[in-house]
């Protein structure tokens, strides 16, 4: 284990030390529900291509009836640019890809006043492909501000316990769909274009 993360330390350091890199922070996310970041590296003057992680924690338990979805994420995306100004920088379209792992607990709602429902807990694993869109601006000290969005689709969706897939999803579980929202800061290693 100390290797493999020694090898990611090695492996990012090396992504990092090139020309325009951007290492991200999802700030907004990180007082709410979620650690976050990201790492983007300039391929053309339009494109990057670059990943991202996080775990979502959720946000805090004000009731045993909403259940939980402790998840950690990781994936690659692609960023088209449209019109950059400084760089990559600007409004930007995306397409990536998502591997959650993760555990949940049903809600308890009862909408037809039957009686207390049980909460079964499942772990789970999914895999899906999604697009997104935001914007980012990079000041001329190379800090970088913006936000960004998307959608994807589970292509993969495995549940260890069928029985939570039968109640109310727990938190922001969904077996079908998944987002990431969220604005950030960060630092752009390198140099831009009016350097």
């Amino acid at each position: 284990m100390k290797t493999n993360l020694l090898l990611l330390v090695f492996m990012l350091w090396g992504f990092v030390s090139r020309a325009q890199t951007d290492v991200n922070l999802n700030i907004v996310n990180l007082l709410l529900f979620e650690a976050s970041g990201s790492i983007d590296k300039g391929i053309n003057e339009n494109l990057s291509f670059g990943g991202f992680m996080g775990y979502y924690y959720g946000l805090p338990d004000l009731s045993t009836e909403d259940g939980y979805n402790n998840f950690f994420y990781i994936g690659p995306e692609l960023k088209y640019y449209v019109l950059p100004q400084n760089g990559l920088d600007r409004f930007f379209v995306s397409v990536y890809a998502k591997y959650s792992n993760g555990e949940a607990k049903a809600a308890d709602w009862d909408y037809y006043g039957y009686g207390a429902l049980n909460q079964p807990v499942s772990k789970y694993n999914k895999f899906a492909f999604g697009i997104g869109l935001g914007s980012k601006w990079v000041t001329k000290s190379n800090i970088i501000f913006g936000f960004f969005g998307g959608v994807d689709r589970n292509l993969v969706s495995n549940y260890d316990n069928q029985a939570y897939l039968d109640q109310e999803p727990g938190d922001t579980d969904n077996e079908h769909f998944g987002f990431k929202i969220g604005a950030h800061v960060g630092y752009r290693f390198g140099t831009n274009k009016n350097d």
